[in-house]
């Protein structure tokens, strides 16, 4: 690999949104600061519940936290200092004369909003001398478009290196339930995004649903410029370049319409991480024994206790959350005898929460998951992303699809998708007291471990190749 461009401090600005990605972006910061000492800044999420652990954890690694509140402070001094102004491109002046007296109002509002956004992007963009962006997740609901804009403005490169991605029809299937994002055909304002703007709209059982659930917020992005070519469909953007963790990933984007000519396979920190924790799988699964104060020979059940999605997610036989967690508590504790069986909590939540667990027999590991998941005989989760690691490692998955969102994404090869309680205890009964069906599955995910993600501890040093060359063809266009 050439030094000239990486021996070179670079300014690398990461953006994971929330804290289901902080870690993705965390990790691949942390890898670029101890190998090549360049410069990376994370806008973690100020709105998260770990946002205070999440600044120390950057500032302990030498990494730069930005503070929202105050970088909002020294934006508004920049604000002043220019001017901005919209221009009518794609919303003429008949469409606006369509729009009832509220959405003008709300359109006019987004447009504030959104270009506010952009703004803001650009201020920290110079004011930190960024050379390169890199996303977690490209979706028109987070701000992703208007920082992939202000970048493109300044010729700053822009990569997604997704933490996940998503059928168009899985991302539909959240909004059946909330009627605010149903397409009414009697309202106006409705009916014409509906005519003039159909992108937004995605038929799915039987409905017709928007993307975002404000007619207003949605001319803004088109009053902008900023609609993806597919709303509904991740990382389809305007951003550079696509790090894909695997051919799993690339061919669900391509087969959705992303050219496959910016999308480039480089594995993930992730799977380095997963790799090394696999290397030594028998001594790191009895240090965790130990830590955890568990027998020594047993099999291991990871369960990874997902968040409540009971506030928007109505459809499951469950009444809540919590009457959920305590079936599959019941369940799993019938195994304790045969099995070590580990919960691991979800980084949105804090282990503490979920004390009652540990009243059962099962144990909490506050230990990272992708620590965890190589140390593993059989997972368990409720779709999550993290299922394609268990894949890559050639783990049964039990997915447990609590809230019926009949994700297509990771059903397939040893990945077990059940849909209610009974299914779930007759496959829990079959995996650990079946030795032959159990490896049955071991045996098909092991068939397809590649297709998940390439486990040879190099995806590091494939993502600073390709950082490189984006970096060494952007510095030559901004040369011409």
């Amino acid at each position: 690999m050439s030094t000239t461009i990486l021996s070179q401090p670079k300014n690398i600005f990461f953006s994971p949104y929330h804290s289901s990605t902080f870690m993705h972006s965390f990790l691949t910061a942390n890898m670029m600061n101890k190998r090549l000492k360049w410069n990376t800044i994370i806008m973690p999420d100020y709105i998260d519940g770990r946002f205070a652990e999440q600044v120390e954890m950057c500032k302990l690694a030498n990494i730069k936290p930005l503070i929202i509140d105050q970088e909002k402070k020294h934006f508004n001094l920049y604000k002043k200092n220019r001017q901005y102004t919209y221009q009518i491109k794609k919303i003429t002046k008949d469409v606006q004369k369509k729009l009832s007296h509220k959405c003008l109002n709300g359109f006019m509002k987004y447009l504030n909003i959104l270009y506010d956004d952009i703004l803001f992007f650009h201020y920290l963009l110079v004011h930190y001398k960024i050379d390169m962006v890199v996303l977690t997740i490209d979706v028109v609901a987070y701000k992703s478009s208007m920082l992939i804009r202000a970048a493109k403005l300044l010729n700053i490169p822009s990569v997604i290196m997704p933490f996940t991605v998503c059928f168009p029809n899985s991302v539909a299937e959240n909004f059946i339930v909330q009627k605010s994002y149903h397409y009414n055909p009697l309202n106006n304002d409705h009916k014409l995004i509906h005519d003039t703007f159909p992108n937004w709209i995605i038929h799915h059982k039987g409905k017709e649903l928007f993307r975002l659930n404000n007619v207003a917020h949605m001319l803004a992005f088109e009053e902008l410029n900023l609609t993806p070519e597919n709303p509904w469909l991740y990382h389809s953007g305007y951003s550079d370049i696509i790090a894909a963790e695997s051919i799993f990933m690339k061919e669900l984007l391509v087969n959705e319409g992303v050219s496959s000519d910016k999308i480039f396979i480089t594995g993930s920190v992730d799977l380095d991480i997963i790799y090394d924790n696999k290397r030594n799988v028998l001594q790191s699964k009895k240090m965790l024994y130990q830590e955890l104060s568990l027998p020594d020979e047993r099999p291991m059940i990871l369960w990874s206790v997902v968040p409540s999605q009971f506030n928007f997610r109505s459809i499951s036989e469950f009444s809540n959350y919590y009457e959920a967690i305590g079936f599959i508590i019941k369940a799993l504790s019938a195994f304790l005898k045969k099995y070590n069986i580990i919960a691991s909590i979800h980084p949105r939540y804090y282990p503490e929460k979920f004390d009652l667990i540990e009243t059962t027999g099962i144990k909490i590991s506050k230990r990272d998951i992708r620590e965890l998941i190589p140390l593993c005989d059989i997972y368990i989760t409720s779709t999550s992303a993290t299922t394609r690691w268990a894949a890559a490692l050639g783990i049964p998955v039990i997915d447990f699809d609590i809230y019926h969102y009949e994700y297509k994404e990771h059903k397939r090869d040893g990945i077990m998708q059940v849909q209610n309680a009974s299914e779930f205890v007759e496959l829990l009964n079959n995996i650990t007291l079946n030795q032959n069906f159990y490896n049955q599955l071991a045996l098909l995910q092991k068939n397809n471990m590649g297709y998940w993600g390439q486990l040879d501890g190099l995806s590091s040093s494939r993502i600073l190749s390709l950082f490189e060359t984006i970096l060494s063809y952007s510095i030559s266009v901004k040369k011409d």
